[in-house]
């Protein structure tokens, strides 16, 4: 199907100007009857499009776009219906990698899309020096077995029923232990299955949390911290103010579909790779100098493949949210309010000349 490239879409984060064809519904579906949006992979340049049923917004941070979840105490410095992306900051950022990792049927964006999607404030990610314990070893573990129960209790520094041992494990008080939860993703996705990863969700013992808390701002060695630890098992002697075991076992069964999981169903849901580099024939880079700094317009020449599916998805889906991602990350991205029939377009106002060249350098290696 051709699609008419007269017109030109300019995607910044400032400017957007609109679609000049295709105005008639009927017309628009006689048109695009045909055309089919099936997952396809998006390799290392490719064209995001995300309906506005995934609730997310997109910001401009330090001459970066990110992908974020809306809130409703977040408030738009911009108009609110502009193509632009807003300024500011927010908890919960979407990653851009991971993202396009499930959407291309792998299950390694698993772990880093829910744990980041569920992270709160000033947290760190699951420390790397952590135990990995499965889910059929943990459970082992919470059955009796002696061999995996002893192991677990040492690898949390705490008894199952709340005791603590006589001498530290520096690892548990440091890093804690990983729970790897399995996770299936049913979603429409490049591989045509559904994606199976897991869920690494971070566990520390309420005690190892206090001790570590009061003693987070203190320089102790080897030695000191031992005896700080042999006066707070004295201290705490004959007291259980935990219970590991239920603790355990509830993350097991709700680690895998928390609220990360919700979150990225619901994101998944609604994004999908519309074009990717075998779908662009062109692009090239122009600079703009305003009279104080010099941006980039980025122009991208789509296959009428490539076209049609921005098109069909666009009259779909109003207010739809186009993101260009070159190597896995976003450089620039703009809400769309009404359908896009072109084969151009142009993405104005980048600031950095740098991903601007990489990305043409990409598209004119295929």
């Amino acid at each position: 199907m051709k699609v008419r490239p007269s017109t030109k879409i300019a995607i910044g984060f400032a400017t957007l100007l609109a679609v000049g064809f295709g105005g008639s519904k009927l017309y628009t579906q006689l048109r695009l009857s045909g055309v089919k949006l099936d997952p396809i992979l998006s390799e290392d340049f490719c064209l995001v499009a995300i309906s506005e049923e995934a609730k997310v917004k997109i910001l401009s941070v330090n001459r970066m776009v990110q992908i974020v979840e809306a809130s409703d105490e977040f408030k738009s410095s911009g108009s609110g219906g502009g193509g632009g992306a807003d300024s500011g900051s927010i908890k919960a950022r979407v990653p851009m990698k991971e993202l396009l990792a499930i959407l291309d049927g792998d299950a390694e964006g698993t772990t880093g899309l829910l744990y980041k999607l569920a992270k709160k404030e000033n947290t760190e990610e699951p420390s790397e020096e952590a135990p990995i314990w499965s889910t059929a070893d943990a459970e082992k573990a919470l059955a009796g077995d002696p061999v995996l129960k002893a192991k677990l209790e040492s690898d949390l520094n705490v008894s199952l029923d709340g005791k603590l041992p006589a001498k530290l494990n520096r690892t548990a008080f440091y890093h804690g232990i990983r729970l790897k939860v399995p996770i299936t993703f049913e979603i429409s996705n490049a591989s045509g299955k559904p994606v199976q990863g897991f869920n690494t969700v971070p566990l520390k013992s309420k005690a190892m949390s206090s001790l570590y808390k009061e003693l987070e701002s203190k320089f102790l060695d080897a030695d000191a911290l031992d005896r700080f630890y042999a006066e707070y098992v004295a201290k705490n002697e004959g007291k259980s103010a935990e219970n590991p075991a239920d603790l355990i076992k509830s993350l097991l069964a709700s680690g895998a579909k928390g609220e990360g999981y919700r979150k990225a169903i619901n994101i998944l849901k609604h994004a999908q790779v519309i074009t990717n580099r075998k779908m662009i024939e062109s692009a090239e880079v122009t600079e703009v100098n305003s009279g104080k700094e010099s941006s980039y317009d980025l122009s991208i020449h789509l296959t009428d493949e490539g076209a049609a599916r921005l098109w069909k998805f666009s009259s779909e889906h109003p207010n739809t949210k186009i993101i260009v991602v070159s190597k896995k990350v976003p450089i620039a991205a703009a809400t769309v309010g009404t359908q896009l029939n072109s084969k151009e377009l142009v993405i104005k106002q980048i600031a950095d000349k740098t991903l601007v060249q990489e990305a043409v350098d990409l598209v004119k290696s295929r």
